[in-house]
C-alpha cells in the first residue's frame, strides 16, 4: 500500500553508490568490526541491465506476472500527465521495461499480455499455487480504482510466495494500482520516460508486498510507504534483495 506526499526538497540526496548501479545474482559477506562488535555487511551485486532481458516476456522457470493495464483507464489518465494518448503503447512498454530493471537478476518475468494456457486467480483472490491449474501466474492491474487516499494496495504473501494473487478488482477493498490517482501526482508532466519510471516503481512495490516484503521507511527505497517522487532513484535494498532472491520463484511455478 502506497501513499503520497510531497515535501519541499533542501538538498540532493542520492542512494548509497553501491546500491543504485547494481542489486544482484552473487551475494558477498563481508564481516567487520566497530567498537568491538561483529558485524555482517551484505553486499549484492547483479548482472548489467540489457536490452535482451528488459525486451522479454515470460520466462520459464521464473514467477510470472500479468501487468493489466486497463486501456481506457490509461487513455484518460495521460492527458492529466501531460502526454497526448497517441503515446499509449510506448507508456506501457516504458513502464514494463522499468519494472523488469527494477527486478533485473531474479527468477521473475513480467508482460502485458495474460499467459497463454496459464492459470490465475479470480479478480481479488489469492490461492495457493498447487490448487491452481497448471503453470500459474499473478496478476497486478492498473486501472481506475476508485480509492480516494492510496495509489495502490496488493496482497502480502507472508507464507514464502506460496500463493498466486490476482491483484485487480475489489473483494474486501480495491487492490492494483490505481493511474486515475497516479497521474494526479505523476512527476515532470509531459515526460513519458519519468511518469512510466515512477508508475513502474508503484507496481514494483506492489507486486513486492505480494512476493512478502513489508514497509521500509529505512531510506528512500522502493518498499518506503510514502514517496516525494523525485528526490531519490528507485532501487530495493540489498536486505530487500536478499529476501527476493530466497522466495523466487514460488512453489508451482513453471
Amino acid at each position: 500500500m502506497v501513499m503520497i506526499y510531497y515535501r519541499k526538497k533542501t538538498k540532493n540526496r542520492k542512494a548509497p553508490s553501491f546500491i543504485l548501479p547494481v542489486i544482484a545474482a552473487a551475494l558477498i559477506l563481508i564481516t567487520g568490526c566497530d567498537s568491538g562488535k561483529a558485524t555482517t555487511t551484505y553486499v549484492v551485486i547483479r548482472p548489467p541491465v540489457t536490452d535482451e532481458w528488459l525486451n522479454a516476456g515470460y520466462i520459464n522457470g521464473t514467477d510470472k506476472w500479468h501487468v493489466d493495464f486497463d486501456n481506457a483507464a490509461l487513455l484518460d489518465a495521460l492527458p492529466k500527465m501531460g502526454i497526448a494518448p497517441e503515446y499509449a503503447e510506448e507508456f506501457k512498454a516504458t513502464t514494463l521495461r522499468y519494472i523488469r530493471e527494477f527486478y533485473v537478476g531474479l527468477r521473475i518475468s513480467f508482460s502485458d499480455a495474460p499467459l497463454e494456457n496459464g492459470s490465475t486467480p479470480p479478480p481479488g483472490r489469492s490461492i495457493r499455487a498447487e490448487q491452481l491449474g497448471p503453470n500459474p501466474y499473478n496478476t497486478i492491474a492498473v486501472y481506475d480504482g476508485d480509492e480516494p487516499y492510496y495509489l495502490g494496495r496488493a496482497y502480502l504473501d507472508l507464507f514464502q510466495n506460496s500463493h498466486i494473487e490476482n491483484n485487480s478488482g475489489s473483494r474486501y477493498t480495491p487492490l492494483g494500482v490505481f493511474i486515475d490517482r497516479y497521474a494526479c501526482y505523476a512527476p515532470r508532466p509531459g515526460d513519458i520516460d519519468v511518469c512510466a519510471k515512477w508508475l513502474a516503481e508503484l507496481c514494483a512495490h506492489e507486486i513486492a508486498h505480494s512476493l512478502g516484503l513489508m514497509h521500509d521507511n529505512s531510506c528512500p527505497n522502493i518498499m518506503s510507504i510514502a514517496h516525494s517522487y523525485g528526490d531519490h532513484e528507485p532501487f530495493f535494498t540489498p536486505r530487500h534483495y536478499v529476501f527476493l532472491m530466497n522466495v523466487l520463484p514460488g512453489p508451482g511455478r513453471l
